[in-house]
């Protein structure tokens, strides 16, 4: 820069100045775009996590869990399962009734939907009966909450829960179905 005479560094030294007075505009400029876009993805995130809380709080409350478990003796003594409800739509398919090594037992099956609908949140009933056929526990699940099930496709279901050595059988119906139009 000795070579320079004081015009040329004056000329410099005002583009240098204009370059770093832009480069700032731009990062000014730059950050309302940014603290948008945090606002935004803060506000998705809110709603992702209040949307789970509600589904969390309505499957807590509408899912009324009691004591839940079985006797071993019912895999040998199952009853037919029946529908609890009238559910035209669905047809209801208990595959396995049984207590593990444990002492949990397992209600697992499938619901068909049998109808030309498209269906979502469909709810599951599980009514455990004892020796005389009198229930003695309820339990709900969802076989599908806000995926679809689609006309003439299964969805599988599952309850669990600890032995009650007065649930001898179970029968399991929907008890309701949102359909999606």
């Amino acid at each position: 820069m000795a070579d320079l005479t004081p015009e040329e560094k004056k000329r410099i030294y005002e583009q240098e100045k204009a370059r770093l007075e832009a480069e700032e505009k731009t990062l000014k400029d730059a950050e309302p775009r940014k603290s948008s876009t945090r606002v935004l993805f803060g506000v998705a995130v809110f709603i992702i996590i209040a949307v789970a809380v509600v589904g969390y709080i309505y499957h807590s409350v509408f899912s009324g869990s009691s004591p839940s478990s079985l006797n071993s003796d019912s895999v040998r003594n199952p009853i037919p399962p029946g529908p609890i409800s009238i559910a035209s739509n669905f047809d209801v398919k208990v595959n396995k009734f049984s207590t593990d090594e444990y002492g949990y037992y397992q209600v697992v099956g499938e619901i068909k939907n049998i109808s030309q609908k498209t269906f979502q949140f469909v709810d599951l009933q599980a009514e455990y009966l004892d020796a005389n056929t009198r229930v003695v526990g309820t339990e709900t699940t969802f076989a599908c909450g806000t995926d679809f099930i689609l006309p003439g496709k299964t969805k599988p279901f599952k309850f669990m829960g600890t032995n009650q050595p007065d649930y001898k059988s179970v029968r399991v119906g929907v008890t309701e179905a949102r359909e999606v139009r």
